[in-house]
């Protein structure tokens, strides 16, 4: 499933896995390349950032993401 953004935030998307429970939220271009990964516990999941070479976040994963986002953000 996929939710894209509008207005000023056009161009990213958010994609959700209900089987995982994850979801992706991609703030660059698919093609930037992640660097690095930083892990964030949030209460009752995680946010993993994705860093570029250049120190750019290019998308956060949502582990739990029912636990963590709203319900509308992963319907489809």
């Amino acid at each position: 499933r996929a939710y894209s953004m509008s207005g000023k935030n056009q161009g990213m998307e958010l994609t959700y896995d209900a089987e995982a429970d994850a979801a992706y939220l991609f703030l660059a271009a698919a093609s930037t390349p992640s660097e690095k990964q930083v892990v964030c516990d949030v209460q009752d999941g995680e946010v993993i950032v994705d860093v570029d070479a250049q120190g750019t976040i290019i998308g956060l994963e949502f582990v739990c993401a029912s636990r963590i986002l709203p319900e509308e953000f992963l319907r489809a």
